[in-house]
């Protein structure tokens, strides 16, 4: 094998995350909640999976995604830093749409 990659477990992850993102936006939309913020969040997972995807394409051979996202990190890399801070947001995200019951009850 030329690249390593991640395993499908990883992957899966990935994407249930992201599906999840997408549902939390999806759901403030129709609620007309937060609608400013339900549509940058959607944005920056958007510029985010963009980003990650395009540096991560030219990758050394035997490095993985996350072995490079780490190594590039490490050397200051501006993209790499932006990745991390956007999944950051992310998770914020999810976290207080979550455990704010204010987001899941419209009065």
């Amino acid at each position: 094998m030329y690249w390593e990659t991640m395993p499908v477990w990883v992957t899966i992850v990935h994407l249930l995350f992201n599906a999840a993102i997408i549902g939390t936006v999806i759901y403030c939309l129709i609620r007309f909640q937060k609608i400013n913020l339900s549509i940058f969040t959607l944005v920056v997972l958007i510029i985010v999976q963009m980003v990650g995807l395009i540096n991560s394409i030219g990758r050394e051979k035997g490095v993985n995604e996350w072995e490079h996202l780490v190594n590039q990190l490490v050397q200051g890399e501006l993209w790499s830093l932006f990745v991390v801070i956007g999944y950051f947001y992310l998770c914020v995200w999810l976290v207080l749409f979550f455990s704010n019951k204010k987001f899941l009850i419209k009065k």
